[in-house]
C-alpha cells in the first residue's frame, strides 16, 4: 500500500511540474552578424528561435550611426509569413522588421534548428573599429495564441543602443479605455491560480491516502494482536486440559498400584 501511495505522490509531483513546464515558453528573438571583404559590407540576419506557435510581431534593430551605413534590407521568402522590413519613419538608426502568419508559425515555415529566418539587412563600415556585434535587436510585440509576450524576451547585443519600449513601438490593446490592464500578454495569472489548485488537491488526496493507510495498517496489528491473544488463551486451555489428565492419569496409576 505505501509503495503505491509513494508512486501516486510521484506521479502528482511530475504532473504538476509537467503543467508549469507547459506553461514556459522557449520563444527567443537572435541575429547573426557577418563581414564579408570582397563587398566590405556587414550583413545582419534577425531570426525567431524556436518559432512554431508565433502569429505575429515587431522586431527591432537598432546600431551606432558612427560605426555602420546602412545600405538595404531584404525579407526573407522562406515561410508563409508576411514580412515587411525597413528604416523607422521616426528614427534612420532605428530598423523595424513586422512579420504576421495567417494563423501561426508551423515547422515547414522554420529551418532545420527552428528557427524563423525574417529579413537580412546590409550595412557598409563607417569607422575602422567597429564591431560586427555592436547591434541591438529587441522585440515590439511578439504574439502567440496566449497574447503579447514581448516583455518576456531579452534582447540580444549591445545593450548601449537599446531603444526605450516608448520609442519604439506603442502596444495596441483590446480594450483602449482600460490601457492600466494587467494582461500583458504571457502566461495569465489564473493559470497558476488552477496549477495551484490542482496541485493542493492532489496534495491533499495523498495526504488522506497516507492517513487511511495508517489506520488500515493500525487496524491490521489491532486484529493481529487479538488473534495473538486468542491463540495464547488457546494454548493455555490446552495446556491446563493436558495437565488436568496428566495427573488423573497418575493418580489412575497410583491407585492401581495400591490395590495391587
Amino acid at each position: 500500500m505505501k509503495r503505491k501511495i509513494c508512486a501516486l505522490f510521484m506521479t502528482v509531483v511530475l504532473m504538476v511540474c509537467g503543467m508549469v513546464t507547459a506553461f514556459a515558453y522557449d520563444y527567443a528573438i537572435a541575429y547573426d552578424s557577418a563581414y564579408d571583404a570582397d563587398t566590405d559590407t556587414v550583413t545582419v540576419t534577425v531570426y525567431i528561435k524556436n518559432a512554431v506557435g508565433v502569429q505575429s510581431g515587431s522586431l527591432f534593430l537598432t546600431y551606432d550611426p558612427d560605426m555602420f551605413e546602412y545600405k538595404s534590407v531584404e525579407e526573407a521568402t522562406g515561410s508563409s509569413a508576411i514580412v515587411v522590413a525597413g528604416q523607422t519613419q521616426t528614427d534612420e538608426t532605428l530598423l523595424s522588421c513586422a512579420f504576421m502568419f495567417a494563423e501561426e508559425c508551423v515547422e515547414s515555415d522554420c529551418d532545420d534548428e527552428g528557427n524563423l529566418l525574417l529579413a537580412t539587412y546590409t550595412f557598409t563600415p563607417a569607422a575602422d573599429d567597429y564591431d560586427i556585434d555592436d547591434f541591438y535587436l529587441q522585440a515590439g510585440a511578439f504574439d502567440i495564441e496566449d497574447g503579447d509576450i514581448a516583455d518576456q524576451l531579452d534582447g540580444q547585443g549591445n545593450e548601449d543602443n537599446a531603444q526605450a519600449e516608448e520609442d519604439i513601438v506603442v502596444r495596441y490593446d483590446t480594450d483602449s479605455s482600460d490601457s492600466s490592464s494587467d494582461d500583458d500578454g504571457g502566461t495569465k495569472w489564473y493559470v497558476y491560480v488552477i496549477i495551484g489548485i490542482v496541485a493542493a488537491a492532489a496534495i491533499a488526496a495523498v495526504v488522506v491516502l497516507v492517513i487511511r493507510s495508517n489506520r488500515m495498517d493500525n487496524d491490521e496489528d489491532e486484529e493481529n494482536g487479538e488473534a495473538d491473544t486468542e491463540d495464547k488463551s488457546e494454548n493455555t486451555q490446552s495446556a491446563e486440559s493436558d495437565t488436568e489428565a496428566e495427573t488423573e492419569t497418575a493418580a489412575e496409576d497410583g491407585q492401581n498400584n495400591t490395590e495391587d
